[in-house]
């Protein structure tokens, strides 16, 4: 379950850094998830390729949301890294059905969410299969 402040905060976040212009280059996005003490800081990057079986597309930005990142606080202080990861899945799938600017991250060939060191879960586009 989402907390309502921190998943209206980040919808906000996110409209704030689409309202940006981006790149005509730029074909994918990637939430990228860095591991800080108290947070997970959430960064949203666009790419000019997208390769689902591959996730070192998102290493190539074009774009990128800048400073601040997105804090989301951990629930507590043993909170996993699969347990943050899940629950920045579950603010980006909420982003992509109710935010402002859902349709510029729906257009695009692919959509991931992952930490910088790890695999990507694809949340729109093209999938895995």
């Amino acid at each position: 379950m989402i907390d309502e402040n921190i998943r209206q905060q980040f919808l906000d976040w996110v409209d704030s850094v689409l309202d940006r212009p981006i790149p005509p280059q730029v074909v994918a996005f990637n939430f990228n998830l860095y591991d800080a003490p108290a947070t997970w800081d959430v960064q949203l990057i666009g790419a000019p390729s997208f390769d689902p079986a591959n996730p070192d597309w998102a290493c190539d930005e074009l774009f990128d949301s800048g400073q601040p990142f997105f804090e989301l606080p951990h629930l507590r202080n043993d909170e996993s890294w699969e347990e943050g990861l899940a629950r920045a899945i579950d603010l980006v799938r909420e982003y992509l059905r109710t935010g402002r600017n859902a349709g510029r991250l729906r257009s695009a060939k692919g959509v991931g969410v992952g930490f910088v060191d790890g695999e990507l879960e694809i949340v729109s586009g093209v999938h895995r299969t």
